[in-house]
């Protein structure tokens, strides 16, 4: 498993945040749970130990900045990926603005 991050940077300069400190914030949350950050250029990655309860550690930390006002401003892309091949992906940004999952949205924000 993997998840995979990118930021606006341009909008986070305008409203001085630091791209680093976003950077350290994930890569904080994430070694929490001993989840190694496997690239950390532009795309920012972690990936799973192979524990069996690395999918639940990964989709809780996703579900905590889903619920923080600046993820959603500043993110550009946050793609899980459950297997290996890189083949299926989920988009979760583009899930957050999909009408059918609306009420999960809203959810998830209580």
């Amino acid at each position: 498993m993997r998840v995979e991050f990118a930021f606006d940077e341009k909008a986070l300069r305008e409203n001085n945040i630091s791209l680093e400190k976003v950077v350290s914030n994930l890569k904080a949350n994430f070694s929490t749970y001993n989840l190694p950050c496997v690239s950390d250029g532009v795309v920012l990655a972690f990936e799973d130990t192979g524990d069996k309860n690395d999918y639940a550690r990964i989709w809780n930390l996703i579900i905590g900045y889903l619920k923080t006002d600046w993820f959603l401003k500043y993110a550009i892309k946050c793609n899980f990926y459950e297997y290996d091949d890189n083949e299926y992906f989920e988009d979760v940004l583009y899930e957050m603005t999909d009408p059918s999952t609306k009420q999960l949205v809203e959810e998830l924000k209580r």
